[in-house]
């Protein structure tokens, strides 16, 4: 279901990180002031997608432990009436 979802969002902050890896060294290198201040607006970016990446990670795995209970649930309600096989 969410499985796009994730790997379009992972791939989004594995490349905006990459990039934002080779600006900062770029920008520290030179080490001016407004170098510097782009250095930490682009580390900033990169940081809240990946917090965005967990966030959608915690609530995928919830849901799939939801959905493991109900049908395993489910399944047992079955095979309790239906004499034993699924």
């Amino acid at each position: 279901m969410a499985t796009g979802c994730v790997v379009l969002l992972s791939l989004l902050a594995g490349v905006v990180g990459f990039v934002t890896m080779v600006t900062g060294m770029n920008n520290v290198a030179q080490w001016d002031a407004s170098n510097l201040y782009a250095a930490s607006a682009s580390s900033l970016i990169s940081w809240s997608l990946t917090r965005a990446l967990e966030t959608v990670l915690i609530i995928v795995t919830g849901t799939q432990l939801f959905s493991m209970i109900a049908i395993q649930s489910g399944i047992e309600e079955v095979s309790r009436y239906s004499g034993g096989r699924v």
